[in-house]
């Protein structure tokens, strides 16, 4: 064990380097166990089985004993699948993470770069660092990651993410501690849009963290209840006693300038840590960008406004962009010329996949994209946002 952990500590200093593009590539993982040779079909996520995991970078290769399970909703039925990894003791992969038993095996069956997930999670970090929030989370309340090739009984399953789980360590929290609390939207009905308070819990919004006991339950639907209902003034007066506003705006922000109609309801995290105050938390970010949910078609380049805002869609966020105009232009101009330029997207994009060899490239393509049906080329991701971002930015005119 103690080998293991020295090896990921060394790591932790390639994966944070910008020349990670050099002779080692990046880490190869084995799983081996029988489960596996049913990959493509397997969507039982409730139960786990058992598994050995060989990971092999550099010099060094070491073989522990995990759990696995398929992971995700709609990605549990496609044929390449996230896989939630759990080790006996705790394994730290990198140096902000900490200690820690659960990871997940992001696929990205969607995106065949590969890297939308992670990235727009860079991105996200850094936009919350900006503003202070999330400080005591290990990067800044979204997932992390890095680039894995992985085999599965030997055999080449193409190129993951060793990531972050959607977990209570994700966002800095304490899973004894009764106040903290993470909510997951699993729809698009009214009340997962926060447009009513009527709220079918683990079905409309699943805990991730904390249980759905009454107590629980009541906190989260007296926020419903003040979005859905209070009246103009009250909803600004009061607004601070139920919701942190600077996440609201970068959430708010985000989503238009990604293209991230796929987080308007459905995938959205709130989370509050003293069972009063709430933080939308970005989560589940690979189809953005102007690409459709599924990555194989390019989105309307007028969708993100008409989906994200009016009346009809998430109603926290419209009133926030209606009663706090003057701070949404402010953090939207802010976040446009900076984190979330054009260029800066595209160079962060371009630096995560530097990292990863080409030839892997072509045979994760060859494995899961043979068709070329799933679209996203950073090239094409330009295009796109040539294409929606002036029309979102009409929308926040004039500059402040």
């Amino acid at each position: 064990m103690k080998k293991f952990l020295v090896a990921l500590f060394l790591l932790v200093l390639m994966v944070s380097a910008t020349a990670l593009a050099n002779d080692l590539g990046i880490p190869v993982v084995n799983l081996e166990g029988e489960i596996l040779n049913d990959y493509t079909n397997w969507t039982d996520k409730e139960t786990y089985h058992p598994a050995k995991l060989t990971y092999v970078w550099g010099d060094d290769n070491v073989t522990l004993d995990v759990e696995i399970k398929p992971q995700g909703t709609t990605s549990l039925y496609a044929p390449k699948k996230n896989l939630t990894v759990k080790f006996s003791q705790p394994v730290q992969m990198k140096e902000n993470w900490g200690p820690q038993k659960k990871y997940v095996f992001k696929a990205d069956y969607i995106d065949p770069t590969r890297a939308g997930n992670v990235v727009s999670a860079m991105l996200a970090a850094e936009m919350n660092k900006k503003y202070g929030l999330f400080e005591n989370t290990p990067n800044y309340g979204v997932i992390d990651g890095f680039p894995i090739w992985v085999k599965l009984n030997g055999q080449d399953a193409g190129i993951f993410n060793w990531t972050i789980p959607k977990d209570a360590w994700m966002l800095g929290m304490d899973e004894d501690n009764p106040n903290h609390l993470v909510l997951a939207c699993e729809g698009w009905n009214l009340a997962c849009t926060l447009q009513s308070d009527d709220i079918v819990f683990e079905e409309d919004w699943s805990f991730e963290v904390g249980e759905a006991t009454e107590e629980n339950m009541a906190a989260f639907k007296r926020l419903a209840t003040f979005v859905s209902t209070a009246d103009d003034k009250t909803f600004v007066e009061q607004f601070d006693q139920y919701l942190n506003l600077d996440a609201c705006l970068n959430y708010l922000c985000f989503i238009n300038i990604a293209y991230a109609n796929d987080n308007v309801a459905k995938n959205m995290l709130m989370a509050t840590y003293d069972g009063k105050v709430w933080y939308p938390v970005l989560y589940d970010l690979d189809s953005l960008w102007g690409i459709k949910y599924d990555g194989t078609a390019m989105a309307e380049p007028d969708g993100v406004w008409s989906e994200n805002l009016l009346s009809d869609g998430n109603c926290l966020l419209y009133r926030v962009n209606w009663y706090f105009k003057d701070q949404v232009r402010q953090r939207y101009w802010e976040l446009r010329e900076s984190i979330l330029s054009k260029e800066n997207i595209l160079n962060t994009f371009q630096r995560y996949m530097d990292w990863i060899p080409d030839e892997y490239y072509s045979i994760d393509n060859s494995l899961w994209n043979p068709d070329g049906s799933l679209i996203r080329t950073l090239d094409l991701m330009s295009q796109l946002m040539d294409e929606y971002l002036p029309i979102v930015d009409s929308h926040f005119l004039p500059k402040p």
